[in-house]
Parts: C-alpha cells; sequence; structure tokens
C-alpha cells in the first residue's frame, strides 16, 4: 500500500538516502517481525518506556478502558488489522498488548462513549470502512461492526456533529478528497456515510466549535494544498462549503484550542513538508488570521496542544518522523506566540502522540505510536514542560563502538567512542555526577569500527585500542592520563577487522589483543601478543567457522587460561581454548543466534561455568547459550525477543538484586532492551528505552557514583553518546532536613504559600531537581520560587522552595501532623526528608474542600465540610470562566461533611473535553474554590 503512512516514511528515507527500490523493499519487510509478549516490569532507567503492540502502529489513543481510573493505551495496527489494547497500570507501566481485529489496514483509532453506556468504546478508520468496538467496561471490547467508509482514510475523530447530543463520527479521506460524517443513533450504531467535498486531499480533521455559535465544527489539513480547511456546522448537524487558510507546506495533523488566551479557538497544523507547526490565531467567528510559523523537528506529523510546564499556558508539542524520530516541545507565552522548541527522542518512526497523565502524578506525559518498532512509547513528563529523557553528548561523526572506563585515573568512568566516519577517537570526560565534558578528539585508522579500553603499556595509564575496517589495522593510543593520547602506532590485521579485545592470551603478563575478522567470505581472529611497553608482535590468525562479527577473552572452561570466544555470522560461536602459551586448541563450534552481531561471556545461571549470551541481528533476539565448564555449551539455545536489529550486547546486575541482566542496543528499532535476569540462566521480557537514533553499540557502568550500574549508548544519526540514569536501585535514598514555615498552621489562612527549607546530607542543594519534589507525597513545589540559602548560617545551604496551601490543607489534620518532602537529584539519585507542623483548625469557615481522584477518569467525589446551616450551591466552570453545570444546589443544608458526585460531564449531559475545570462552593461560611482536571 503506497498510500501508508510507514511507506511514506521509508520514501523520506529514499529521497533523502537515495536508497535503490529493491533495498526499500527489504527495509520495509524486515521491519514487520514483532517482539513476543510478555509482562512489563517497573522502568529502571531515565529515558522514553516502550510497550509492544501490534504491527505497524499508526496511531495512539489514551482513555480509560476498563473504567478503574487508570490510563490505558489503544494503537490502530496498519499491518495486523488489529488494534491493541494495553491495560495501564497508573506507575508509567502497562500490561501485555490484547489485540482485536479491525478492518483491513487499521489506519488511525479513537476512543470515547458512542452508546451512551458510560463505558469507552473504540472506534477505527481502515481501508474501505470504519469500524466499532464497543467496550464491555472492564478493559475488553466486543467484535467489530463495520461501516463502508471511503478509500484510505486517515483520520478518524468522534464528537456530535448533529446537535442532539449523541456522539458522531467523522473521517478524513485522502485520496476522494472530502470528508466523511456519519450520524450515531445514540446505542453504538450509525447512519451511512455523508460526504463533503473538500477539493483537496484532507489527511487529518479534528472536530470543534471553531465560530462560538455553540455548534460543533469541522477542521481539516490538506496536505497536497498546504491548507487548513473549516466547515462550519449548522444547526441541523450538515456542514458549510469548506474555507481554506494558508498554513506551511504539506500539513499532516491539526488541533483545536486557545491558543492565544482571548478566549477564541485557534487553530495549529503540524506542516510535515515544511518543518514547522503554523499557528493561526481565531477571530472567534470561524475565521482566522494569516500563519505564524515555528520551527520544529524535520516531518512533523503530528501535533497537540496541551499545558505540559503547567504554568497555565497552552504549549505544542509535535511528533517529528525520519529522519529526527524525536518529540518537540514548544512552551507557550500564553499570547499565541511560542519560544524555540525543545527535542525529545520519540523512537523508530514515530507518528501519533496523545499527552496525558499515564501514572498519575499530575502531570502529563507524552505517549506515541512506533511505526518503526511495532511499539508504543512512553516519556514522563516533570511538570514543566521538561521530560524525564536521556541526556545526550556529542561525540565524532559516526560513532560505531562504544567502551567506559576511567581514562584520567580519577576514579571517575570516561567514555571513549570509535568514530568510523571522523576517523578518530572521541573521549567524554566524567565528572561523576552524570555528566560529561566535551568531547577530545583522537587520530586513529580510517573506519574504526571496535574500540577497547586497557593499560597495554603497564605504565600505569589505560590506553585505547581500535579495529579499523578500512584499513586493515588496529590503532593503539597509549594514554597520557588525562583523557589525551600519544601519536597511534598501526599493526596490519587480516581484512575487514569488527572487533578488539584484550588480554594476557599467552601467560607473560603482558596484554595481548585480539581482533575479529571477515576474511575472503570466511572468518579470522587475528592474535597479537604484547611486548609490555605498548607495541605488539607482528599477528597470528585463526580461522573461525564464518565472518567474525565480535570476540570476546575469557576463561570458558575453568583452567584459568583466558580463551577467545568469537561470534560469527555462520550463526555460530566459536571458541578457541588457550594452552597458556599463546597457542589454541582446535576450535569448538556451537549454534548460536541467526546473524550474531556481538557476544558476552558469564556465569548467568550460578554454577559456577561461563556462559554465552549474543545478540542476533537475523532474528531480532537474544540467544542464551548455557555452559558445561569445558569450553562448550548445551545444544539448545534460549531466546528471548528484543528490539528491531540488535547490534551490540553489554551484561551487568543493572537491577541490583545480584543477578546478571542484558542490555542491547537496537540499531532498527532506536532503543535498548534491558532483560532483568532471574538468577537461574532465564531473563525476564525486555523493557524498552528510547535511545538516539540507531544506536550501534551499548555499555554499562556506573557513571554518577550512586552505586548504580547505568547504561551508555551511542547514535550514529546525530553523532552522540546518551545516558541513561538508573533510578531503580542503587544505594539507599539520601536524606535531608526539613522545616516547614508557617509552623504552627492555622486552616484557611490568607498565606497561599507553605514554605519548605530543604537542608541536604551527603549532597548539595543546588543538584535539587525541583521539578521532582513532592510534599506529603502528591503536592508539587512551585519551581519559579525557589532558591538557595543559607537560613540557619550553619553553613549548608538550603532549598527553600514553597508549595501550594490550597493543594496541602485538605491532607491534614488537626493536631500534630508529620509530613514528608521526597525528591530527587538531577542525577537520578533519590532523597527525602520530614518536619513535624501543627494544625489548627478555623472556628468558623468550611475547610478546604478536595476532590478524589483528580485528575478525573471519568467521575470523581467532591468534598467539602460546614459548620453553619444554611443553603449551599456547588458550581463548576470552564477556564473561561462558564458555567459548566450546578452540581448542587439546596436551600438549606446541615453541618457536617458533604458529597458531591461528578460524573465528568456538563450541564446537559455532553462528556467534559479534556482539561482543567474549576468548581465555586457558596455556603452560609462563605466561598471555596477549587480546580478539577479532566482526563479523556
Amino acid at each position: 500500500m503506497l498510500s501508508t503512512p510507514r511507506i511514506r516514511s521509508f520514501l523520506l528515507c529514499v529521497r533523502s538516502m537515495r536508497i535503490p527500490a529493491p533495498i526499500l523493499v527489504l527495509l520495509i519487510c524486515g521491519s514487520l517481525a514483532a517482539a513476543p509478549e510478555g509482562a512489563s516490569a517497573a522502568p529502571l532507567f531515565v529515558a522514553g518506556v516502550s510497550f509492544d503492540v501490534g504491527s505497524g502502529p499508526n496511531s495512539v489513543a489514551v482513555g480509560d478502558l476498563n473504567s478503574d481510573g487508570k490510563p490505558d493505551i489503544v494503537t490502530a495496527n496498519a499491518f495486523s488489522d488489529s488494534v491493541s489494547v494495553l491495560l495501564g497500570n497508573a506507575d508509567a507501566t502497562f500490561q501485555p498488548k490484547v489485540d482485536y481485529a479491525a478492518g483491513s489496514y487499521t489506519f488511525a483509532a479513537t476512543i470515547g462513549d458512542v452508546n451512551g453506556d458510560g463505558r469507552m468504546d473504540v472506534v477505527t478508520v481502515n481501508l474501505h470502512d470504519i469500524s466499532v468496538l464497543l467496550g464491555n467496561g472492564d478493559g475488553t471490547l466486543q467484535a467489530m461492526v463495520n461501516y463502508p467508509s471511503e478509500l484510505s482514510a486517515y483520520s478518524v475523530r468522534i464528537g456530535d456533529l448533529s446537535g442532539d447530543g449523541i456522539p458522531d463520527i467523522a473521517t478524513a479521506n485522502f485520496f476522494s478528497t472530502s470528508v466523511s460524517v456519519f450520524v450515531g443513533n445514540g446505542d453504538g450504531t450509525f447512519q451511512g456515510k455523508v460526504d463533503y467535498e473538500t477539493g483537496t486531499q484532507p489527511y487529518a480533521a479534528v472536530i470543534g466549535d471553531v465560530s462560538g455559535d455553540g455548534k460543533a465544527d469541522l477542521v481539516v489539513a490538506n496536505s497536497v494544498a498546504g491548507t487548513i480547511g473549516v466547515l462550519l456546522g449548522n444547526a441541523e448537524g450538515t456542514l458549510e462549503p469548506m474555507v481554506e487558510y494558508a498554513t506551511g507546506l504539506n500539513p499532516y495533523h491539526v488541533a483545536i484550542g486557545d491558543v492565544s488566551g482571548d478566549g477564541k479557538p485557534d487553530v495549529v497544523a503540524a506542516c510535515n513538508g515544511s518543518v514547522v507547526a503554523s499557528v493561526l490565531l481565531g477571530n472567534g467567528d470561524g475565521t482566522f488570521q494569516p500563519r505564524v510559523n515555528y520551527g520544529t523537528g524535520n516531518y512533523p506529523t503530528y501535533i497537540a496542544i496541551a499545558d505540559v510546564s503547567e504554568d497555565g499556558k497552552p504549549d505544542l508539542v509535535t511528533v517529528n518522523d525520519f529522519p529526527d524520530r524525536t518529540f518537540s516541545v514548544l512552551k507557550g507565552n500564553g499570547d499565541g506566540t511560542f519560544q524555540t522548541k525543545v527535542d525529545y527522542g520519540a523512537g523508530s518512526l514515530p507518528v501519533s502522540i496523545a499527552v496525558e497523565d499515564v501514572t498519575g502524578d499530575g502531570h502529563r506525559d507524552l505517549v506515541t505510536a512506533n511505526f518503526g518498532a511495532d511499539a508504543v512509547l512512553v516519556l514522563l513528563g516533570n511538570g514543566d514542560g521538561t521530560f524525564r529523557a536521556k541526556k545526550d553528548y556529542a561525540t565524532g561523526a559516526g560513532p560505531r563502538s562504544l567502551a567506559v572506563g576511567d581514562l584520567t585515573g580519577d576514579g571517575i568512568l570516561d567514555l571513549a567512542t570509535a568514530d568510523e566516519t571522523a576517523n578518530n577517537v572521541s573521549v567524554l570526560v566524567g565528572t561523576g555526577t552524570g555528566s560529561f565534558a566535551p568531547k577530545v578528539d583522537s587520530r586513529v585508522g580510517f573506519v574504526p569500527r571496535g574500540i577497547a579500553i586497557a593499560d597495554v603499556s603497564r605504565d600505569g595509564v589505560p590506553d585505547v585500542v581500535t579495529a579499523n575496517n578500512g584499513s586493515n589495522t588496529v590503532s593503539v593510543l597509549r594514554g597520557n592520563g588525562n583523557g589525551t593520547f600519544q601519536p597511534k602506532l598501526d599493526y596490519a590485521t587480516a581484512d575487514g577487522p569488527r572487533a578488539v579485545a584484550i588480554g594476557d592470551l599467552n601467560g607473560d603478563g603482558n596484554p595481548d589483543l585480539a581482533t575479529a575478522t571477515s576474511l575472503f567470505g570466511s572468518g579470522t581472529v587475528s592474535v597479537f601478543f604484547g611486548n609490555g611497553d605498548g607495541t605488539f608482535q607482528p599477528r597470528v590468525d585463526h580461522v573461525t567457522s564464518g565472518p567474525s562479527a565480535a570476540l570476546v577473552i575469557g576463561d570458558v572452561n575453568g583452567d584459568g587460561r583466558p580463551d577467545i570466544v568469537n561470534a560469527t555470522y555462520a550463526d555460530a560461536i566459536s571458541v578457541f581454548l588457550s594452552n597458556g602459551d599463546g597457542t589454541f586448541q582446535p576450535r569448538l563450534d556451537s549454534a548460536g543466534g541467526v546473524f550474531p552481531n556481538s557476544v558476552v561471556v558469564l556465569d548467568v545461571n550460578g554454577d559456577g561455568k561461563p556462559d554465552a549470551i549474543t545478540s542476533n541481528g537475523g532474528n531480532n533476539t537474544v540467544s542464551v547459550l548455557l555452559g558445561n565448564g569445558d569450553g562448550t555449551f548445551l545444544d539448545t539455545a534460549q531466546h528471548y525477543g528484543v528490539g528491531w536489529n540488535p547490534s551490540w550486547i553489554a551484561a551487568g546486575d543493572v537491577s541490583g538484586d545480584g543477578k546478571a541482566d542484558i542490555a542491547l542496543a537496537n540499531t532498527g528499532a532506536s532503543t535498548v532492551s534491558v532483560l532483568l535476569g532471574n538468577g537461574d540462566g532465564t531473563f525476564q521480557t525486555k523493557i524498552d528505552y528510547g535511545t538516539d537514533v540507531d544506536p550501534n553499540s551499548v555499555a554499562i557502568g556506573d557513571v554518577n557514583g550512586d552505586g548504580a550500574l547505568d547504561i551508555v549508548t551511542i547514535g550514529v544519526i546525530p553523532n552522540t553518546a546518551s545516558i541513561l540514569l538508573n533510578v531503580g536501585n542503587g544505594s539507599a535514598a539520601l536524606t535531608a532536613g526539613l522545616i516547614l514555615q508557617p509552623d504552627p498552621l492555622r486552616l484557611t489562612g490568607q498565606n497561599p504559600w507553605i514554605t519548605a527549607y530543604i537542608e541536604p546530607v551527603g549532597f548539595d542543594a543546588v543538584s535539587i531537581d525541583v521539578s521532582s519534589l513532592r510534599l506529603a507525597g502528591s503536592v508539587p513545589a512551585a519551581p519559579k520560587l525557589s532558591r538557595v540559602g543559607d537560613k540557619d548560617g550553619n553553613g549548608i545551604p538550603e532549598l527553600q522552595v514553597r508549595f501550594s496551601r490550597q493543594a496541602l490543607e485538605p491532607l491534614l489534620s488537626p493536631g500534630v501532623n508529620v509530613i514528608q518532602v521526597t525528591g530527587s537529584l538531577l542525577t537520578g539519585a533519590e532523597f527525602a526528608g520530614s518536619d513535624e507542623i501543627r494544625v489548627i483548625p478555623s472556628a468558623h469557615g468550611p475547610l478546604a474542600s478536595s476532590v478524589a481522584p483528580n485528575p478525573l477518569n471519568p467521575s470523581g467525589v467532591l468534598t467539602f465540610r460546614t459548620s453553619s446551616p444554611g443553603p449551599v450551591q456547588v458550581t463548576m466552570f470552564d477556564l473561561r470562566g462558564r458555567l459548566i453545570r450546578t452540581l448542587m444546589e439546596v436551600p438549606s443544608l446541615e453541618p457536617g461533611v458533604h458529597e458531591v458526585r461528578i460524573d465528568g460531564r456538563g450541564e446537559r449531559g455532553r462528556p467534559l473535553g479534556s482539561g482543567v475545570y474549576f468548581y465555586r462552593i457558596k455556603t452560609a461560611d462563605g466561598l471555596d474554590t477549587g480546580r478539577i482536571i479532566v482526563l479523556k
């Protein structure tokens, strides 16, 4: 189907990279293998987390399908003709997908209650029809019911276009240059479509009242014409002819919202051809001002309006397709203008986005469908417009492999990358906090592909060795002890060296080198015996079972002599057992995975016998070969699904439980897969984390000194090293002193803030991530009102920060309360502190009200207390101050605690859209107000 967005993404790749058509077909076909299902574990690292879905996910939607108050995820899967449902655990994890058949080539999906039973349903648009899957209220869906549609409709939306209070469906039909409206009957069934001509190819549509007349309108993105089209709604549910407004080139998606704060709906569009977001401010009557464009990442395919910075000003978020594969966040200024974008990795071929709070922490997160990885990626929000993403550092051009070691002798890990395009080694000196100094380059041979760190000159200073695929050499860089090196020394290898390892292979105490090479279709391991001064003797070659991909040096038969284990493209591993004098026994071959790219050796089942693990690019797996203790392995390997085209493997105890875990760099999926070990040789289902585009190598080490192993990857296209800090284990949480003011606290006082003084124990106040702070478990800090100072004069600076009094008071009781503050450092390490505060109840007036749960999804309970009898009125308003609903109005109510049910609907029973609303309680005691967040 040349019309699918996935093919479109690869066509963009062809256009920019000049890939021949036959190779294009191989790229597409090779990307369709889906990873096995399995339970997800809690995320360990600071990065986007991926979850498997069906094949070719082309859109994503978020809503509560099982009515448990926790957001769930639905994807439309174009290549498996299905929707995938992932039920949320509200802790950034999701249950394994459950697939439901939808129509042929399921392009898009949306969530809403189309039959009025209070349960969320799913509607998809397919190649020839739309599919309605009614929800059972427990997270399961009924069998689809189809309605004929236009060929290759790309977008579907739910809204009341007929003005009868019943949800209708609208689709944007790219090939038929029209939009279709399916009027709902109120029971989950729909009337036949009514088409409205657009005259150009609409790629996406959105429903909203842009004219302010209370009638739903339709706005479409006309990708070929470079316009948005506005079809105003009539009272009888029909649409007026389309009026067009110019945008940037090729708008692919459109969103409606008041971005200028004037109470008039505006329109924004993601313009795939011109790398911009177009903002068209509304005049309030359905017409719009000329566009203003703002830069995004390359090829933005989807756009959302949401206040991700929580400053009351709407922001823009776009997801950008090939080659960037990023989210762009543009913070709003509140007047319809926006700040310069900030980008975050969005996984492999991201094509859709949802901005929702999937963790229940009150902060909006980003969810995208990764077409290239058959997954969804969740990027957690900090509440200030930033997200918990990897940290990137520039390397040389074309980083191919990575090594971690202390190159400066300060006890802190540094990074070294082999940059095959620049023909350099880039060294990034570590600071010990998880950050790194800018790179320093050193020249090596042509096209370096393998790298290793060790003291080969025996002077106490680490050196670097690279395997240079283009010049058929190894380069030895003798270290100066400060991250710089002496000029390279080159030694000839067999043709095409791909990897290098260092160890004492002849028992003379001097480090030796071994390289994996491919020689005229066969494979070769070349051994260079060291002289102990950083120089080496000419190589000795050993033939392997096939073209060599990678190798390691280790004692696999328990005789105390280092052996060589080589992964070959003959789907095997070759073992050369050492005689201890530099010679080797005839090689032993064992079946490995399909087309293995790398290998590690370690004891993963605790029997004292080294095992081997390979990453297999041929079938997107890792293979675990349990060792027999004599250099051979069990005949049957265990295979585990990972991301697309795993290129490199590393092993270490990243979970801190004493059991070996595995990390894989998935070049094709732009992710790292982590497989936690069970200690018996088996591993749990992978957890995926977003990385740079096309990561080629991965390493494990504690780069921030917190006792937990972190992950480092390198990406070819952006030429960066990415740091994923481990926040799931390590040493015990740090502690901090806490002083809260005012103390005592009188309820319903006038000061809107609670001030906290946080005094660190063993760390610096400036290293605290203010956005992570929570008081009493849920109350966030006000980052703009924070500063560092030494209030008590003891020489230890404290962080002074404020918390909302209105948010805290409902969590307190009269008397002494113990309140805890929790948070994390910029390195990811967590800390906690507590203080006692005495609460004095007010003699008059109601206690502060509260809503639980808040956000609503879709219902909750408003609780308040009165101390005097009298009339009570409880009302609800939107952000513009318009009355949404009167929740309670009684002539008299006795003193006490009262509850009001909020069902997520407005005055006429219409479901409220996602957003921020306000309630007001008017009693004989006075007024009280609060905020309600509605999520859909």
